[in-house]
Formats: structure tokens, sequence, C-alpha cells
């Protein structure tokens, strides 16, 4: 899959032994005012620059990807970022599938431990304020809990409505 960066990055090559994630590909002609590469122009080759790369527990992106995230929230930045942390702990504590909104915690009561989902979309409704009106309710949400063992139970609370695990 090839994505425009917008943001200019760090001219970087990958060290022996590190591996190349993604690299660098040349346009076909330089930006300015006379020219202007759109996402759809093809690239005319590829670089020895490294866009991404890794080498044991770390990962270098070369562009400054939660700036460029911050300013143009282009989907791609977050599924990077994504995809770096998965290579990097494939077998997280707690997978909870649904919308890139949804955040999933988990804490520990004695001996039981609690996923808590929240769901909630923020909207920019004043100059400097972000506001959460509405309550968006979700379904069928699947979770997934690593434990070093089975659990006995599993439910809804506070309802204490028993979940199918």
């Amino acid at each position: 899959m090839v994505q425009e960066a917008y943001e200019t990055g760090s001219a970087v090559r990958a060290r022996t032994g590190a591996t190349l994630l993604a690299r660098v590909w040349r346009g076909y002609f330089d930006k300015d005012y006379r020219h202007f590469q759109v996402e759809q122009t093809p690239y005319s080759a590829s670089t020895d620059y490294a866009a991404v790369a890794q080498s044991g527990n770390i990962i270098y992106i070369a562009t400054p990807i939660f700036r460029s995230y911050a300013r143009y929230a282009y989907a791609f930045y977050r599924q990077l970022v994504a995809s770096a942390i998965e290579r990097l702990l494939p077998n997280p504590l707690v997978r909870a599938e649904g919308p890139s909104t949804l955040q999933a915690t988990v804490t520990q009561q004695g001996a039981r431990r609690i996923v808590h989902l929240l769901h909630y979309i923020p909207e920019r409704r004043a100059p400097n304020l972000d506001v959460v009106e509405d309550v968006i309710p979700l379904f069928d949400v699947k979770v997934a809990l690593r434990l070093p063992q089975k659990p006995a139970r599993v439910y809804l609370a506070p309802q204490r409505q028993k979940l199918a695990f």
C-alpha cells in the first residue's frame, strides 16, 4: 500500500540488521508552483531511505507521525501506529473490537478483573471546547482478555447479566 506523508520527515537509512517495514519512494517530479503531485500520481522509483524500520523492540517512523495525525487526522497515520504497536505487543492484555472511539481499560478488585468499555464521540461545539452530548450505545462488542486461567464467569455489570464466553 502506498501512502503520502503530508509533513517532511527525516532522511534515514535502516541500519544493518534492522527490518525495513516501509521505504520512501521518489515522486515523478518535485512539488513546486509549477507541479503538484497528488495521491493518484504514481511514484517513479524506490529509494534507499526508510520510512519505517524496526530493530528489536524499537520501531522508528521517519515522519512526525503524531503531529501529522493531530493536524490532518489522516486514518492511515493512526493505522500505521496501531500496526507498529501490534508488532511490538502481539499479545496485549485486552482487545476490544469496535469503533476507533472505543476505549477499553482493565482494572482489578481482589481476584476479580473488570473490563470497562467507554464509547463517546466528542464534538467541537465551541472554538476551544469538545462536548459529549449524545450517548451512542454499542452492541455485540467482542472482547478478549489475557488471563492466566479460564474465568469462572463473565457478566455485564452492574446488572450481573451473564455473558457467553
